[in-house]
């Protein structure tokens, strides 16, 4: 190994291990930011092995030139039953402190990692459980310096909306927006509708989604018309795509809004493009107030946070 991949104690590695996305940032301590990127679709629903999870690492520390006693701290997915080394779940609610005990240290085949726990909320005698948008949350509380209670809406393949109070995620609740929308436009019939290759986006469409779904709250009475609107050439396939999305993303807009008082509510949106513009178009309908802060700045400010916490 050469002396650029030596280990270096003023760089650190973040990464952000989810679902569907694999993200490394190379991160300088002196300097305060970061100084490189990875970003792939290597999300852990399409990895089978832990073979599969130390490949990418290795990977990502020759391409970023690190070594392998790099101060690695991961969070996400990475931590769950499927990813590369399981992490019990910290307790809501939760703090900083809390959270930055549960942490696991561990050396896989001579890679250290540290591995950020996710959190579990039972209520009414039901779980729901995050991994990662605890560090977001962290992030947001930092970042905008929160004083007053608040809900933080990340959406993603899982939509988390969590309520911050005194400075403690107190609560979230998991809505499955964005698993919904692809296991219908990829496993129904309605796949052949929704062929459009191009990543165009009809905001009319989009909006009679909401439209539909905000008068009726029913996505089983409406959806298969999005099957007729092929067959009877009403519209193109990327407009159907918009009006799928505003269907799913209205459920949990309904949702929300029968368990939260979205007017007189703080609301923190945290979220990256293309996300970031379909709640914009959400909220805005539904007459939501909110903050927009992105989330990969969020992710870096609360893994600094946790990171300094720890050190």
């Amino acid at each position: 190994m050469n002396k650029e991949m030596n280990n270096n104690s003023n760089i650190v590695l973040f990464i952000d291990w989810g679902t569907t996305n694999f993200r490394a940032y190379k991160y300088d301590l002196r300097k305060n930011k970061v100084i490189n990127k990875i970003e792939n679709d290597k999300g852990i629903l399409n990895l089978k092995k832990k073979s599969e999870f130390l490949d990418i690492l290795n990977k990502t520390l020759i391409k970023l030139e690190l070594s392998k006693k790099q101060f690695i701290l991961m969070a996400g997915m990475v931590g769950s039953k499927k990813g590369l080394y399981e992490v019990p779940y910290a307790k809501i609610p939760t703090s900083l402190s809390n959270l930055s005990k549960k942490i696991i240290m561990k050396s896989i085949q001579g890679i250290q990692v540290n591995i950020i726990p996710g959190l579990v909320f039972k209520n009414k005698n039901y779980f729901d459980v995050l991994r990662g948008e605890e560090t977001l949350a962290i992030g947001a509380i930092e970042k905008l310096k929160i004083k007053k209670n608040c809900y933080l809406c990340c959406p993603g393949t899982h939509s988390k909306w969590i309520m911050i109070k005194n400075n403690i995620i107190n609560s979230f609740t998991t809505y499955m927006t964005g698993d919904l929308y692809s296991a219908i436009s990829s496993n129904t019939i309605l796949s052949q509708s929704l062929k459009e290759k191009y990543e165009k986006f009809s905001i009319i469409f989009f909006k009679k989604g909401l439209e539909f779904i905000k008068k009726n709250n029913s996505l089983i009475s409406v959806i298969f018309k999005i099957r007729t609107m092929d067959l009877f050439n009403q519209n193109k396939s990327f407009e159907r795509k918009s009006f799928l999305s505003g269907l799913i993303i209205g459920l949990e807009m309904n949702a929300v809004s029968k368990k939260i008082k979205l007017s007189k509510s703080r609301i923190v949106l945290i979220a990256s493009d293309p996300l970031t513009n379909l709640y914009a178009v959400s909220f805005k309908y539904y007459k939501i107030k909110y903050n927009l802060v992105n989330a990969d700045e969020c992710f870096i400010t609360g893994m600094k946070k946790i990171y300094d916490y720890i050190n």
